[in-house]
């Protein structure tokens, strides 16, 4: 059963949130589940941009120079120590 009237709201992980008042998160997790179940319970606290690997991760660290980085140790491209050794 589909309900055809449905309007699902998505974001794009590259979005900035637009709430000022709270600083910001980068979460660098390669495994999307993980990453969604870690953003549910930060959402409250900070505003929360997401990267699927080290690489971008460094990439959106740079662009968006957040307050704090929550990162996975094993992931593709760079894992997490590559990806805060500089």
């Amino acid at each position: 059963l589909f309900a055809k009237d449905v309007t699902v709201e998505t974001k794009s992980i590259n979005e900035v949130p637009q709430d000022n008042e709270l600083p910001l998160l980068l979460i660098v997790e390669d495994n999307e589940d993980m990453r969604s179940y870690i953003k549910s319970y930060l959402t409250k606290y900070y505003n929360i941009i997401e990267a699927e690997d080290g690489k971008e991760g460094v990439e959106k660290a740079i662009e968006h120079i957040p307050d704090l980085i929550v990162s996975d140790l094993m992931m593709p491209k760079l894992d997490g120590n590559q990806m805060t050794s500089g």
